[in-house]
């Protein structure tokens, strides 16, 4: 029985939606003396104090943690007019943190803090109109929360908000003010808006068709954590795109650096690269390393290089059972040529 199903990833290009914020930093703890005096200032009505001392109760530096006491801190500065507070007290009733968990209260709390000028609590929002949790979704209102995060320079604010001018959602369809908002959350140092705005001119996406530039994007990108534009650097030393083609070894540092960042294409890539010997000394057992861990990040192509690798005996010993059990891992994942693999494995008793 021989199986083939070895090949490169292609370019990932598509735009990241950044995720609903769900916590908050947490401060200095202090002796037991300290968190006495806070309460007392607390009590005084001092809402920076009611805030601190809910941080010091949720995590329990100084004090065993108490989820009751974080958010009776929280309701008391949040009553102070302290929007941090209503937004730590949103987080809780939107997760079920000490409290029944109700999205709309969680909102209520979240439309105060932002007209406080909390600006996570505004992206929140924000995100709920456009997921519909507690509200009716709304792209005019999700956009116009998102403005408000961006203006008050949370980075997710604006690339949501570039997002939507970008696909047209909820607003005219914008590219240039779209860039904008992407650059403005690049200097911020967020990984999305500079990925994000480097996908706009490597695709020509309203904008000049510039390889170089999209690379510069990438890798601002990539050294802030952006796991897709490490691979898009990588891919874009194999074809030339902005660099010099066939550059092996550059893209594999990048394929590797994308795989460490959970980027299961990175590692489907560094590991057909130490397969075939490709800018690296040949070696099945690290290129194996490689696709068993982008298999484990749900990558189709490592889970069917695994499988074809155990069914072939191809630098492991032949093991059908293993395969079986990869090609079942590449079908849960969306693979045909996995589904139809394992089965007829597991007709002939694998």
């Amino acid at each position: 029985m021989k199986f083939t199903f070895t090949g490169l990833m292609g370019l990932s290009a598509t735009f990241v939606m950044a995720g609903c914020i769900s916590g908050c930093s947490v401060g200095n703890s202090g002796a037991d003396e300290k968190i006495s005096l806070y309460d007392q200032m607390c009590n005084q009505g001092d809402g920076i104090i009611c805030t601190e001392l809910g941080h010091i109760y949720l995590e329990g530096k100084s004090t065993a943690p108490d989820i009751n006491k974080a958010n009776v801190s929280f309701q008391k500065a949040c009553e102070q007019s302290n929007g941090t507070g209503c937004f730590n007290l949103g987080v809780s009733y939107a997760n079920g943190r000490g409290v029944q968990k109700d999205l709309q209260i969680a909102n209520s709390y979240y439309e105060k803090a932002c007209n406080l000028n909390n600006g996570e609590a505004c992206f929140n929002l924000g995100s709920n109109y456009v997921n519909s949790d507690g509200v009716m979704k709304d792209y005019h209102k999700a956009n116009a929360y998102y403005e408000k995060a961006c203006t008050l320079d949370i980075p997710d604010g604006c690339v949501s908000l570039g997002v939507s001018m970008e696909e047209g959602r909820g607003m005219d369809q914008d590219f240039i003010k779209a860039l904008s908002l992407y650059n403005h959350a690049c200097d911020l140092k967020d990984g999305i808006g500079c990925f994000n705005a480097g996908v706009m001119f490597d695709n020509g996406r309203g904008v000049k068709q510039d390889y170089r530039l999209a690379n510069n994007y990438f890798e601002t990108a990539c050294s802030l954590g952006e796991g897709s534009a490490c691979f898009n650097l990588g891919i874009a030393n194999i074809q030339g795109k902005g660099t010099t083609p066939n550059n092996y070894e550059k893209a594999n540092a990048y394929y590797e650096k994308a795989c460490d960042l959970k980027v299961g294409s990175g590692c489907a890539n560094i590991g057909h690269s130490y397969e075939k010997g490709l800018g690296v000394p040949q070696d099945f057992v690290t290129a194996y390393a490689f696709y068993d861990r982008g298999c484990n990040l749900k990558n189709e192509e490592s889970c069917m290089n695994m499988a074809t690798a155990f069914a072939n005996g191809s630098g492991v010993t032949q093991d059908l059972g293993t395969a079986k059990t990869y090609f079942r891992k590449a079908c849960n994942i969306g693979a045909i040529h996995g589904c139809e693999h394992f089965e007829e494995l597991r007709q002939q008793g694998y």
